[in-house]
C-alpha cells in the first residue's frame, strides 16, 4: 500500500484484483463500484472510471451505493452510467447518502441506462452458462437451486450472518477509515477500533467477504488508504 496524502478532489484509483475458485462453469469477472460520492467537480473521475470497466470487461457489475453528494454529480453520475451501458448486465442498491438525494430519482437513472435495480430483492442471472443469484442489501434463504448466490451491501454486515449460503460478498460505506495508520490481519488501523468490519476482506465458511475503500469521500482527505474499485475473478475448482 502506498503511502500518500491526498486532500481535495483527484481521479486517483487503484484496481484491486482477486481470485476465487467456485462452482462455475468457466471464469466469470464481477467487478464491484462503490462509494463514489460524485459532485460537479467529478467528471474526470467518470470518465477514467467508463475507460476501466470497458478495459476490464466485466461479465457482471455491481454499483453499492453513494452515488451523489450533491444534485450536480448526477451529471457525471449519468455520464459513468452511459458509458458503461451494454459493456455487461449491471446491478445496483442504494448507499445511505442517496437517501438524501432521492431513491426514486436515482433508480430511474438507473434504469433508463439498463441497470437493474435491486435494492431489498433478489435478481437471478446466467452468465457463462451458470446460475447466479445476487441479493441487493439484505440476506435472503438459502437458495439450493442457485450455483453461486452473491450479497452486495453498502453498509458491511457481520460476516458471521453469511454462513447461509453466500459464495461471495461486497460492502463498501467505510471508505477504509480514509487514514490508514498501520494494517495487519484484524484490519486497517485507527478506524477498525471504531469500525468492527474496517478491514479488506475477510473469509467465513464458503463465503469470500471484500470490503471496498470507495472510489469518493465528503470529507476530502486520504492517508495511506487509495481509492479502489475490486474485481473478483471467479474460476472453476
Amino acid at each position: 500500500m502506498s503511502k500518500r496524502l491526498e486532500i481535495g478532489y483527484n481521479s486517483r484509483f487503484e484496481i484491486r484484483m482477486e481470485r476465487v475458485a467456485c462452482a462455475v462453469r468457466s471464469a466469470i469477472r464481477i467487478l464491484y463500484l462503490s462509494d463514489l460520492h460524485f459532485t460537479g467537480r467529478s467528471a474526470e473521475m467518470a470518465g477514467r472510471l467508463v475507460e476501466e470497466v470497458k478495459r476490464l470487461c466485466p461479465d457482471l457489475v455491481l454499483l453499492g451505493g453513494d452515488y451523489t453528494d450533491s444534485y450536480a454529480g448526477l451529471v457525471p453520475l449519468g455520464h459513468l452510467l452511459q458509458g458503461m451501458s451494454g459493456v455487461a448486465p449491471a446491478l445496483a442498491i442504494a448507499g445511505n447518502h442517496d437517501r438524501f438525494f432521492g431513491i426514486n430519482t436515482l433508480r430511474e437513472m438507473m434504469e433508463t441506462h439498463r441497470v437493474q435495480w435491486i435494492e431489498g430483492a433478489s435478481h437471478d442471472l446466467y452468465i457463462k452458462g451458470t446460475h447466479i443469484r445476487v441479493d441487493g442489501n439484505a440476506c435472503a434463504e438459502r437458495d439450493p437451486g442457485s450455483a453461486i448466490r452473491v450479497l452486495c451491501l453498502h453498509k458491511p454486515l457481520d460476516p458471521e450472518g453469511l454462513r447461509t449460503g453466500y459464495h461471495l460478498a461486497f460492502a463498501g460505506h467505510l471508505h477504509g477509515g480514509q487514514c490508514v495508520l498501520w494494517e495487519n490481519r484484524k484490519g486497517l488501523f485507527p478506524g477498525r477500533y471504531f469500525y468492527k468490519w474496517n478491514r479488506l476482506k475477510a473469509q467465513v465458511g464458503d463465503c469470500h467477504y471484500y470490503i471496498s475503500r470507495g472510489l469518493g469521500d465528503t470529507l476530502l482527505i486520504r492517508y495511506n488508504c487509495p481509492k479502489e474499485l475490486i474485481v473478483v475473478d471467479l474460476v472453476p475448482y
